[in-house]
């Protein structure tokens, strides 16, 4: 996105955040090209919550409201990136490191309201 923080000063923020007590959930929206187990790596310690969503489910539209940025990334070579479906891997990856409970989807998870079920035990005593 144009204009917003990069990647590392929002996990700082989070992890910030988190060391004081806070609920954290990192909004993963859309899904781009990446690494998934390094970014669950980055997610694990700094986020109570993690929600996914790509360039199809969210608005509704199908993508076809993101037809550019698809565009986009077929022209940068990552074509499997701009097809449906592209984010099952990184959401199963991502599933494997944090757990079912702490990996949302779409807008199911930004509708979430309780964040008690995705603290981690350590999180959610005291």
């Amino acid at each position: 996105e144009p204009n917003a923080p990069a990647t590392k000063r929002r996990i700082e923020a989070l992890g910030r955040l988190r060391a004081a007590g806070i609920r954290t959930q990192a909004a993963v929206a859309p899904l781009l090209p990446c690494d998934p187990a390094r970014l669950a790596e980055l997610l694990d310690p700094v986020a109570d919550r993690v929600v996914v969503d790509d360039f199809f489910r969210g608005d509704g539209a199908g993508g076809r409201r993101s037809q550019a940025a698809l565009a986009r990334l077929r022209a940068m070579g990552f074509s499997r990136w701009a097809e449906p479906g592209y984010a099952e891997d990184a959401i199963a990856v991502l599933r494997r490191r944090l757990g079912t409970a702490r990996v949302l989807l779409s807008k199911d998870g930004f509708g979430a309201v309780d964040l008690s079920a995705a603290l981690p035990p350590s999180a959610s005593k005291g």
